[in-house]
């Protein structure tokens, strides 16, 4: 049974439930022990509530729109989201070398048709000859196999016909393979799908069930990025999570044939794991060459304003094909740091840097070329932004900060609540375990703990102390949403974000959706004041005499409609934050909206409830305590990243600026980062590394 379903038919148990109850006080009361106009109120409300609830069950099976529709729509996301990732790459520019690769057979079942070599623009034909097409692309960092597969799906979206699969890239640092030593093509192809449908889901925004219409359809090739990020090592084995994902790939089959892929790794990982007799079987792997002196000069002439000043390392690249700073030039990524670091100038446009320092004697190795031009990248790439609000010092501190925390839990493999820690990606609402895995929840439980410090004692001045029912069922509430609190703030380790969103009400389909959540939200909220009110009812009517049920139940239905018409709304328009967007920062924005909403909803239905109680002081106090813990308690995600800013202040171990996602989008533009889904990336690991190794500058 999907969630949706369980969730409506519990609903509407729970409704029926409900009007068991206030049938069965209506017929127990005498006379005049129930007010007729508040029963009237109560009845309706719940033959209201499950009306909607009836609503939701039906809506649960409604289907979004037809496969071509859905696969056309993905195309253009997808097309969207690759066009700014390869802009990105190319650090602004549109002109990528035209490298050139070769095929390098496997020991055994290898794919069909796979020519001896190709290159960057003929990428597409050369898939399109692959008997399977299944196609590895291998290099050396920096080579361009992330960039070589981006061109491969945006040509393929180009050329796209009705029926072709759309090129979707994924993260393989972002899968959880969990692959046994043998894996069945049955498990294999359930595990593919189940990753392809939440990428759809979490990236571009499609319900789960159009996701699993467009994979169930075969209208996804995979293009999986990065499978040498799997391990921490340089030389994964059969054993390793490499070797564990090549073995689903192995097994992943569409029908009776292999299943169409796309994967990315480093040459040395991936000879690593050919020599221990596991590699991807039916595939060409291709290696990207090394980029020879005439593509190198003729990139470097395409990108700088005056060629003749890189007249001197043009010559020495040429003259010494094996020497040093030829073998440091031989990749895109290296070509594209010299140039923005010599082609960087000052107010009067004088050039800060002459290239022929790259010839100097000193740079005698390709490594130390290296780490000369990634010292000079990062004030070059800062000092070619149109505005600099930040002291290239603390840039590089603070990216150190975030660097190490990477590469800590990509060479230990970390894991938190059962969640490996990304060695690859910065999500602003999952990088509090930066500041450590139990302080940020230290201070949210302080917080918690200051609010009630505060509120209790005025309560316990305005309300009479004892162990009547009434006084317990009054100390009750505020117990149990705060122990609620505490169990979600501690033991909650990742909380799913969630947002509000209002346009749900211009769509005929967020139109159902809105009638699903508000009906899951006002049944609740109606059954849990009836209840309380039949109790505090009861409750009253030991001390007040008959009069008293009809005191509690108007107040239990008063209650129950303030809270279940907020938390319905709330509900109504309610999603998973992190659903469809590409801008890390509206994730903690929705969930601290969200968390006030509810927190609002909450401190309404109990303002009332202690105002109805015990008088205005209390339900003011009580109202706002229980509307803050409600809020923190909905607004756990964007209240743990405030957390984590709070416990990286300067001063302490990992020191991080106040406003974090803006300085990382500062950093995007100056082309030291890259976004990648909700998060950020830095543009290459070896940037990464080069920062988590040089803390200071």
């Amino acid at each position: 049974m999907s969630g949706h379903r369980a969730r409506a038919l519990g609903c509407v148990a729970a409704g029926v439930l409900a009007l068991g109850v206030l049938a069965w006080v209506l017929r127990r009361a005498a006379f005049g022990d129930v007010d007729p106009l508040s029963a009237a109120i109560g009845a309706g409300s719940l033959v209201a509530g499950v009306a909607a609830l009836v609503v939701a069950v039906r809506t649960w099976r409604w289907q979004q729109t037809g496969i071509g529709d859905l696969t056309v729509r993905l195309a253009d996301a997808v097309g969207r989201a690759e066009q700014q990732a390869r802009q990105q790459l190319l650090g602004g520019h549109d002109r990528a070398i035209d490298v050139e690769f070769g095929f390098q057979p496997a020991p055994a079942h290898n794919a069909v048709g796979a020519p001896r070599r190709g290159r960057l623009g003929e990428v597409a034909a050369y898939y399109q000859r692959l008997r399977p097409r299944r196609l590895t692309i291998t290099g050396a960092p920096g080579a361009g196999k992330t960039v070589l597969a981006i061109e491969l799906a945006l040509a393929m979206l180009e050329s796209r016909a009705g029926d072709d699969p759309v090129p979707v890239r994924l993260s393989a640092a972002f899968w959880d393979i969990g692959a046994g030593e043998q894996v069945e093509p049955v498990a294999a192809t359930q595990q593919m799908e189940r990753w392809l449908v939440a990428h759809l889901v979490n990236t571009y925004r499609f319900s789960e069930r159009s996701a699993q219409a467009l994979v169930y359809a075969g209208r996804i090739l995979p293009v999986i990025d990065g499978l040498d990020e799997l391990d921490a090592t340089d030389s994964p084995g059969y054993a390793s999570r490499a070797g564990q994902a090549l073995r689903v790939f192995n097994a992943y089959q569409r029908y009776r044939h292999k299943a169409e892929l796309v994967v990315t790794c480093r040459s040395a990982q991936y000879a690593a794991l050919t020599a221990d007799n596991i590699w991807i079987e039916d595939a060409a792997r291709v290696e990207i060459r090394p980029v020879d002196v005439a593509k190198a000069k003729a990139f470097i002439t395409a990108r700088v304003k005056d060629a003749a000043r890189w007249h001197e390392v043009l010559t020495a690249i040429r003259r010494e094909r094996r020497g040093p700073l030829a073998c440091a030039l031989n990749t895109p990524w290296r070509l594209t740091l010299a140039v923005v670091v010599y082609e960087q100038r000052d107010h009067d446009g004088a050039f800060l840097r002459h290239p022929s320092e790259l010839t100097d004697p000193a740079l005698d190795t390709p490594d130390v070329v290296g780490d000369h031009l990634l010292r000079l990248f990062l004030p070059a790439a800062l000092g070619a932004m149109p505005s600099q609000p930040y002291d290239p010092d603390r840039v590089h501190r603070w990216l150190a900060v975030l660097a190490g925390y990477l590469n800590r839990n990509a060479a230990t493999g970390c894991s938190l609540g059962g969640r490996a820690l990304s060695g690859t990606d910065i999500v602003l609402h999952e990088l509090w375990p930066l500041a450590g895995s139990r302080r940020p929840r230290i201070v949210n439980l302080a917080l918690l703990a200051a609010i009630w410090v505060v509120a209790v004692p005025i309560m316990l001045t305005q309300v009479p102390i004892g162990l009547s029912l009434l006084e317990l069922l009054g100390a009750s509430m505020p117990a149990l949403a705060l122990s609620y609190s505490v169990y979600n703030v501690w033991f909650l380790v990742w909380p799913e974000p969630q947002r509000l969103n209002l346009g749900r009400l211009r769509t005929p389909e967020g139109r159902r959706q809105l009638m699903v959540g508000f009906a899951l939200g006002l049944a609740p909220g109606l059954v849990v004041g009836l209840a309380s009110g039949l109790g505090l009812g009861l409750a009253y009517r030991l001390t007040s005499g008959p009069a008293g049920l009809s005191v509690g139940l108007t107040y239990g239905l008063a209650v129950g409609l303030t809270y279940g018409l907020m938390a319905g709304l709330a509900y109504g328009f309610m999603e998973d934050a992190g659903t469809g967007t590409r801008d890390p920062r509206s994730i903690i924005d929705g969930d601290l909206t969200f968390g006030l909403t509810f927190g609002l909803a909450a401190g309404l239905s109990g303002g009332l409830a202690g105002w109805l109680m015990y008088g205005l002081a209390v339900g003011l106090t009580y109202g706002l305590a229980l509307g803050l813990t409600g809020g923190f308690t909905a607004g756990t995600v964007g209240l743990r990243y405030v957390l984590l800013l709070l416990c990286t202040r300067k001063g302490s171990e990992h020191w991080l600026p106040w406003r974090l996602d803006r300085f990382l989008t500062h950093c995007c533009r100056a082309g030291l980062m890259r976004t990648a889904g909700s998060g950020y990336q830095f543009r290459h690991r070896e940037l990464q590394d080069y920062l988590a190794h040089r803390p200071v500058p």
